[in-house]
């Protein structure tokens, strides 16, 4: 068991989202930010000597090519082969810094929600969907992809969309 008390990288944080990369090394999102535990078994704070900037992190997932997506205030940063190669926030087009979900849909598009709304990072352009009629009457506060790896979002007020039909 690695928890703050016998993983210093880990102090004094809580643990708010993990994925493991294509090469085996567990992502650690934290409160004050990102850890990462390779597949030797060390960790390591990440930050901004390795171009890393996000805090206060709340969702983190697996591309199909074994990169990763860290989301929290500061945007999202994509991680491949362990270094962060781009990071994207309100000035790509995102509605806020501020991300609190994340998922990767069977097209490989990357769905993100940030201001409690939705917005699609494919080819490298972020399109929002703050003014889709469906939508924009509803806060999203999580996307998942189911095992087809369709996208479901939930809205705030309990409504439940979906692209099941394509």
């Amino acid at each position: 068991v690695f928890d703050h008390v016998n993983t210093a990288e880990l102090r004094p944080d809580f643990i708010e989202a993990m994925v493991e990369d294509g090469q085996h090394a567990l992502w650690i999102g934290t409160v004050h930010g990102l850890v990462t535990r390779s597949s030797a078994g060390r960790f390591r704070k990440v930050g901004a000597d390795d171009g890393f900037r996000i805090t206060d992190i709340q969702a983190a997932v697996r591309g199909s090519d074994g990169s990763v997506w860290i989301g929290g205030t500061g945007g999202v940063a994509h991680i491949v082969a362990g270094r962060v190669v781009r990071t994207f926030d309100h000035r790509d087009g995102l509605e806020s810094d501020r991300v609190a979900a994340l998922a990767i849909d069977g097209a490989d598009a990357l769905w993100i929600v940030a201001k409690g709304r939705l917005h699609r990072l494919k080819n490298g352009k972020v399109e929002s969907f703050a003014n889709a009629a469906e939508l924009a009457e509803d806060n999203i506060v999580r996307v998942f992809t189911n095992r087809k790896r369709q996208l479901w979002a939930l809205g705030s007020g309990g409504k439940i969309f979906t692209d099941e039909d394509g």
